[in-house]
Order: C-alpha cells, then structure tokens, then sequence
C-alpha cells in the first residue's frame, strides 16, 4: 500500500496524461510527452518498485541506512523524474545498456554516485543524497526523515528544509508546476526554476 502523499502526487502527475503517456516494459510510466523537444521526451518518468532485498543491498552499496520515508518511497518507486528532471529522486540504477531506446527512458538517474561525490556536504554526516539541481544544490534525506537542500560550496548552507520525502515531492511539484504552461513548456530559464524560493 502506498503511503497517501504518493496517491496525491500521482494524482497530481496525471493531470498531464492529456499529452500523451506510455508505459515501458519494465513497469515505468511516463506521463506529459513533450514532442517539442523529442518524440520520447515526457515532463515525468515514474519508475517500478526496487524489492526488499534491491532496497537492502542498495543501502550496502551507498554505506547508509536509509531514512523509513526513503525507504517506502523506494519500495513504492526506484525513483522520479518530475519536469524533465527539475526535481525528484534518484533511484538504483539497475540497466546498463543504453543502446536500446527503451532502456534508456525506464532507467532512474543513479542515486549511488552522487552518494560517493557529495555525502561531504550532508550536515548529519548520514544523509542519502537523493538530488542534485541544476544551480549545483543538492538534495539529502537525512536520518530523522527530513529532506535538506544544502548549497554546494563550502558553506553548505541550508537553502531549505521539509519534514519528509511527502512534503519534498509534493512541495517541489506544487512550486514547479507553475513555471509550465498546459502544453508542457517551461516558461523560465531552467536555472531560475530551480533558483525560486519555496
């Protein structure tokens, strides 16, 4: 059962089904096609569940225990991609062929990297990195299921701070979807996106 901030957001991302959606192989859903850019180009990408034992070894491979709402969000969905990758999570990035079309549009953004290059700016020392944004900010849910959008510079300032991954992704969404209009286009740079105060 899903917890009840994903059948918000789901709800939420179907608003955008009048643009076309498809579903791959794999069990990823891709809703708001955005032919503009390119015929397989959608504002979002929902991706499959990870098991128990995916969730459990991927903690393995990060070092970290993962926050509980991190964790259902995982055993939920391996990941999102909201507004052409504005904002969302990352997820276990099981293919690696990327020849195949494909796989190449049911494969989340890898969360074990950016755990390696970025867990220096996490302010608990054991936040999971679960973003990046393009002004360069990353994304952490911390142990006490917060969620941390700390500057990347040797400040590590917190530009912002929500209470879990529910009020991250729906928060993010709510913000963002005002800088597209119905058709699916951004109407700002992509960095001023991301740049707006919440």
């Amino acid at each position: 059962m899903s917890p009840g901030y994903l059948d918000t957001l789901h709800n939420l991302i179907r608003k955008w089904d009048h643009l076309g959606t498809r579903e791959m192989r794999n069990g990823t859903i891709l809703i708001g096609n955005t032919k503009y850019i390119h015929r397989d180009s959608f504002l979002h990408e929902i991706y499959p569940p990870l098991s128990a034992t995916e969730l459990h070894d991927l903690e393995g491979i990060v070092g970290k225990k993962f926050s509980g709402n991190l964790r259902e969000f995982l055993l939920n969905h391996n990941g999102c991609n909201l507004f052409h990758n504005l904002t969302g999570i990352y997820g276990l990035k099981k293919a690696q062929s990327r020849n195949d079309p494909e796989v190449m549009l049911s494969v989340p953004y890898d969360i074990v990297i950016p755990n390696i290059e970025y867990k220096r700016l996490s302010p608990s020392k054991n936040g999971v990195v679960i973003k990046r944004y393009i002004d360069g900010s990353v994304i952490f849910s911390e142990p006490d299921g917060s969620v941390l959008r700390i500057e990347d510079s040797e400040s590590r300032n917190t530009i912002y701070k929500w209470d879990s991954i529910g009020g991250y992704l729906l928060g993010e969404y709510r913000r963002i979807k005002n800088l597209f209009n119905a058709d699916g286009y951004l109407i700002v740079d992509k960095v001023d996106a991301v740049r707006i105060n919440n």
